[in-house]
């Protein structure tokens, strides 16, 4: 609870976000707002910017995939 992810980008890459448990606030490109929680996945170019913060424990699995 607490962590953040700072703000970055994986331009070349797809990201694949996966929540295993607890929950998770992540915002693409300073403006797009996701509350994911446990089972929820998130995919997105990595061109996008992100950024997060856990809001609970949390495991998230997170796959960067080559264009």
């Amino acid at each position: 609870k607490g962590e953040k992810i700072d703000r970055h980008n994986h331009e070349g890459e797809d990201i694949i976000f996966n929540v295993m448990q607890g929950a998770i606030k992540i915002t693409l490109n300073d403006s797009e707002e996701h509350e994911l929680k446990a089972g929820d996945t998130l995919v997105f170019n990595g061109k996008n910017f992100i950024a997060g913060e856990a809001t609970d424990d949390t495991l998230v699995v997170i796959t960067l995939v080559k264009e």
